[in-house]
């Protein structure tokens, strides 16, 4: 990643506090502005309530202009400005709250071409990818057609949660390259949280050449975002 022209660094929780995420990234993004200056950008899900403390609304550079009018006319707002964290990265908030309606056009979407399994799914899982899938949107419209057109970009995304955004980038942009990082997959953490011994089932799954099946995601009830995350990991670089 150091020859890269540009880092996106996508999370939903960039100035969204909700878990643990928030601190992976939050506490990197000093490292990274003083390692890519200008280059780095952090993308992330725009909070009205937690935007007011924690983000800084400027004027976009008129590269990016062109982008966010186009995401407009598909009733999809990005924000620019500063995360008012230590290295003050650039960011970009996108506003997903009108585009959420095509929610079940995605999720048809997704099955169909990557078997993500979220027929039953709830606002949880809902409002996350149609989050991301504006991201991926935007990415394409910066990567492809915009601004960085020709660079060479990396794009980095945290947890099921921005995974639609990888899969849209990838599937309109086939040499975009990404990073998919999980902190802890959601199967591992449900089964860890039933006290079931999991170093023990994977490592005898191993010794018998077994292939994990969906069924534990199935019984735990987390389908939906195990198979974003498999998605993810079959369709990313790193």
């Amino acid at each position: 990643m150091k020859d890269a022209d540009a880092v996106f660094e996508v999370s939903y929780e960039v100035c969204n506090k909700v878990g643990g995420i928030y601190t992976a990234v939050s506490s990197k993004a000093k490292q990274m502005v003083e390692y890519y200056g200008d280059k780095y950008y952090a993308v992330g899900f725009f909070s009205p309530a937690k935007s007011k403390i924690e983000f800084e609304e400027k004027k976009p550079p008129e590269e990016f202009e062109k982008a966010f009018k186009n995401l407009e006319k598909h009733e999809i707002k990005c924000y620019y400005g500063t995360w008012l964290i230590p290295g003050k990265p650039n960011t970009i908030l996108v506003d997903s709250s009108r585009f959420i309606k095509n929610v079940n056009q995605i999720k048809t979407d997704l099955w169909d071409k990557h078997k993500v399994d979220s027929i039953n799914s709830d606002i949880t899982f809902n409002e996350p990818v149609a989050w991301s899938t504006t991201v991926g949107m935007l990415l394409v419209e910066l990567l492809k057609t915009g601004t960085f057109k020709n660079q060479k970009c990396v794009a980095q995304f945290h947890e099921w949660l921005s995974g639609a955004a990888l899969l849209y980038l990838k599937e309109n942009l086939k040499n975009a390259a990404t990073v998919f990082t999980t902190h802890a997959t959601m199967l591992g953490r449900v089964m860890a949280g039933a006290d079931v011994d999991i170093f023990k089932m994977v490592d005898e799954g191993i010794k018998k050449g077994e292939v994990a099946s969906l069924e534990p995601a199935r019984q735990y009830g987390v389908i939906n975002k195990h198979s974003m995350e498999t998605a993810s990991v079959n369709n990313d670089d790193v």
